[in-house]
């Protein structure tokens, strides 16, 4: 029963850390879309930049993270 206890907080405390993580990528991928579609001058360069960096981003997490 104990080690059922301990599977479900570590799975719990990995599910938040992740979803933190995501968050975190979230919020920097759409601060750099932000800033080089303000510098390109283009509001739709501003979205997709936002989802390239987000994809690239989103990628790299999955690689390096456990």
């Amino acid at each position: 029963m104990k080690i059922g206890v301990v599977s479900v907080v570590f799975s719990r405390h990995w599910f938040m850390v992740k979803t933190a993580h995501y968050i975190a990528w979230t919020v920097l991928a759409s601060g750099v879309g932000v800033v080089v579609g303000s510098v390109l001058g283009s509001k739709e360069l501003q979205v997709i930049y936002s989802f390239v960096v987000f994809l690239i981003t989103g990628a790299l997490m999955e690689l390096l993270l456990p």
